[in-house]
């Protein structure tokens, strides 16, 4: 029965070191995660600089981590919309807060490299400094281009069937 009883134990043992070698460190479960996972993941300086672009913005804008860290966000926004987006920026900077809840999903145009036009949809996350102050914010984008345009064409049809006389 002792034998059996040790048996057991060095069993159970060699189990629990198993699953804990298996399991991943923090730092190595962070980098997967951030880096590796399909949606975009960017972070941003308080002046609007890239410092952090996963594969998935990789996927979603064509830019490499290389070419977009160190850029500023102005190389995945359309021309007509960046005084707009400026102008919120830093007065979330400056405020701590933005306009709309944090959890809410925003969508706007963005730019891919190849300058076509795509559709993004992102939520921020304000991040802030050791003093509590803003000191950049970050940000989970999907592309939803081909949904946007389902969507779009959706309504030029329905539009269509509505007013089947107008041309």
């Amino acid at each position: 029965m002792d034998a059996t009883a040790a048996l057991v134990r060095t069993s159970a043992s060699a189990k629990k070191n198993y699953r804990r070698e298996q399991r991943l460190n923090i730092s190595e479960f962070e980098h997967q995660l951030f880096e590796r996972g399909a949606d975009g993941m960017m972070g941003v300086d308080e002046r609007g600089i890239l410092r952090f672009w996963n594969d998935g913005c990789v996927h979603i804008f064509g830019f490499s981590t290389q070419e977009a860290v160190g850029q500023s966000l102005d190389l995945i926004i359309p021309e007509s919309l960046r005084a707009g987006h400026w102008n919120g920026f830093e007065q979330t900077i400056k405020n701590g807060s933005t306009r709309r809840h944090p959890r809410q999903l925003l969508s706007v145009p963005a730019i891919h490299k190849d300058q076509r036009r795509i559709s993004v949809e992102f939520s921020i996350i304000l991040l802030q400094g050791k003093a509590g102050a803003p000191c950049g914010m970050g940000a989970i984008v999907r592309d939803v281009t081909t949904q946007f345009e389902e969507t779009k064409a959706l309504r030029r049809r329905l539009t269509a069937l509505e007013h089947p006389f107008k041309t």
